[in-house]
């Protein structure tokens, strides 16, 4: 039987699942802009591209957070991290939905 707690192996598969989506999430984010982009001006920079590109970097850095974490040797260190993680994760989240919105707004 496995000694690890059950809270340290939830944090472990929670962290895998971000690991996998998150370069998704850049792809996606990065995509969009492009797709915003194309009816723009090449020099005009809208909110939405903006708000894309902090949550493109955000699941970026909640990619490399996660992977950091689960190399980590010591818990607290992964704990803090886990923590890190999941604030990137949903504040880029919540920046691409509002980015959607807005664009949506904007064009009806």
């Amino acid at each position: 039987m496995d000694a690890r707690p059950v809270q340290g192996r939830i944090n472990e598969a929670i962290l895998l699942q971000i690991l996998q989506s998150s370069p998704s999430m850049v792809g996606l984010c990065l995509a969009a802009i492009g797709i915003l982009r194309v009816g723009k001006h090449k020099s005009m920079v809208s909110i939405e591209d903006a708000m894309l590109a902090i949550a493109a970097l955000l699941f970026l850095v909640a990619c490399f957070t996660a992977y950091w974490a689960l190399r980590s040797l010591r818990r607290q260190h992964a704990g803090a991290l886990c923590h890190v993680v999941d604030v990137s994760f949903f504040v880029a989240l919540t920046l691409m939905v509002l980015a959607g919105f807005l664009s949506v707004f904007i064009l009806v």
